[in-house]
């Protein structure tokens, strides 16, 4: 089975070559969802670049640039291969995924650093001053208690990309990991809207009740 790739764990001279153009477009639409972005400041899924090298492309995904294979090989850059990672995306991420040092954003908006704790074993160190015991969260990372929904974590951050900004609590120089998704809920009216609109028609919605 082929392993996962984790921008968390190759954070040193790293490059990843992509021979084939639809390769390069998944890894820079991989960086993209990661908050990565070109030296330029442009969104990585504006542009590929894969045309400037094509077979021998690669990419240095640490500094938002893009070179040929032979150049980051002479440079001493250890060199991925995009075919040695699943890239499919992963739909779940559970409690036990979290690592010291992660930020996780709960639903009200908070952010916590994962930290260790000798009575707990896992504890948020939240930027409010508060605290929370994360063996009161479930493995789906929602709290336990049902009327303390707020404290659900909804968005998963790496450690720092920048050594000396680990221990700050924000999503600042981290990749974001994970974000939950939620169905969308909406009134009988909204969804009469929707309906009307995409059939050209009136429509109305009538909630009945089955027996």
């Amino acid at each position: 089975m082929k392993p996962k790739f984790r921008l968390e764990e190759h954070t040193g001279d790293y490059v990843m070559h992509c021979p084939e153009k639809w390769m390069a477009e998944k890894f820079c639409a991989f960086l993209d969802k990661a908050g990565r972005k070109w030296l330029s400041g442009r969104r990585y899924t504006n542009e590929s670049n894969w045309w400037e090298h094509r077979e021998n492309s690669c990419y240095k995904f640490n500094m938002g640039q893009c070179g040929s294979i032979d150049y980051y090989k002479n440079c001493e850059y250890i060199v991925l291969e995009f075919d040695d990672f699943d890239w499919n995306e992963e739909t779940t991420m559970t409690k036990s995924d979290l690592k010291v040092g992660y930020v996780v954003k709960f639903r009200d908006g908070t952010l916590g650093m994962v930290m260790p704790d000798d009575e707990y074993g896992l504890i948020t160190v939240n930027n409010d001053g508060t605290w929370i015991n994360l063996s009161n969260v479930d493995d789906n990372m929602c709290f336990k208690t049902l009327n303390s929904s707020s404290c659900d974590i909804m968005e998963v951050y790496g450690r720092s990309k920048l050594p000396a900004m680990s221990i700050r609590i924000d999503e600042k120089h981290r990749d974001l990991l994970w974000k939950r998704k939620e169905a969308k809920k909406m009134t009988v009216s909204e969804i009469s809207e929707i309906v009307s609109k995409y059939l050209g028609t009136d429509v109305e919605v009538e909630v009945v009740k089955e027996h």
